[in-house]
């Protein structure tokens, strides 16, 4: 298994990650907070981010402020039922030490992110003056920074189609489907909603494998779906499929009569 390419994905993201509203006051015009570094990682859930992210306090032409300025990181939550929006409401993400204070070239890095172990289209965190709350959900700070977050390995199988099923012998059994997920119970499925293409997950090696007389449509697939389905023609009889996923399998049960 390996994890799938995310080209695409971060191409259509990344312009999401972007979410400037505002930053620290200083003489000569309205200035930025801004993200230098460490935007559109691709992170898997339930664990640190692996590289800082570095932010900078900008004036309006872009040069560093040398003042010290101090902000805090607070986890937000992003959906992406209707496009990618994101709330000031806290996320399920872990901060360690979230307030920073700028040095004097304007910078201030933060190390101490490890996201939450739920699927998202992305995880963010956005950043407060001081230590700040947001005034409501739609006050998204001075800024904001995102990541992708992809599942973990498998480490459960399900079994979405009816099992025990009873049909004469030389039946096909349509769409027997086995369900990939991690250990936080997240599908290993891609993302597809609002990009163009499906992109995430992981890509796992799906092995179908039928008792003696029967037959399936497929023996094997590789996928970053989260799951996959066969055809199953049963013998006269007592008929296993079995399903596998590296060490991980399921056993569906069928009559032929």
């Amino acid at each position: 298994m390996r994890r799938v390419d995310l080209g695409t994905t971060l191409s259509v993201l990344l312009p999401l990650l972007a979410l400037a509203c505002g930053g620290p006051t200083a003489p000569g015009g309205p200035p930025a907070l801004v993200v230098v570094s460490g935007s559109g990682q691709a992170v898997t859930v339930g664990t640190p981010v692996p590289q800082p992210i570095v932010f900078q306090a900008q004036d309006q032409n872009g040069a560093p402020l040398p003042a010290q300025f101090t902000f805090t990181l607070r986890s937000i939550t992003c959906s992406s039922s209707n496009g990618t929006q994101c709330f000031a409401i806290a996320g399920d993400d872990q901060l360690v030490n979230p307030t920073l204070t700028t040095g004097p070239d304007g910078r201030a890095t933060f190390a101490g992110w490890t996201l939450g172990t739920t699927i998202s289209q992305l995880k963010c965190l956005a950043a407060y003056r001081s230590t700040t709350q947001p005034t409501d959900g739609s006050d998204l700070g001075l800024t904001a920074i995102c990541v992708v977050p992809l599942p973990g390995p498998p480490a459960k199988l399900t079994k979405p189609s009816t099992d025990n099923q009873q049909a004469p012998a030389g039946s096909t059994l349509t769409g027997m489907a086995v369900g990939v997920l991690d250990q936080y119970g997240n599908s290993l499925a891609c993302i597809p909603e609002g990009l163009i293409s499906c992109g995430g997950g992981l890509e796992v090696q799906i092995t179908f494998t039928p008792s003696a007389g029967g037959q399936v449509s497929q023996t094997q697939v590789t996928t970053n779906h989260g799951g996959a389905a066969v055809d199953w023609t049963i013998a006269s009889g007592a008929n296993t499929l079995t399903i596998a996923v590296g060490g991980l399998s399921v056993t569906y049960s069928a009559t032929g009569l």
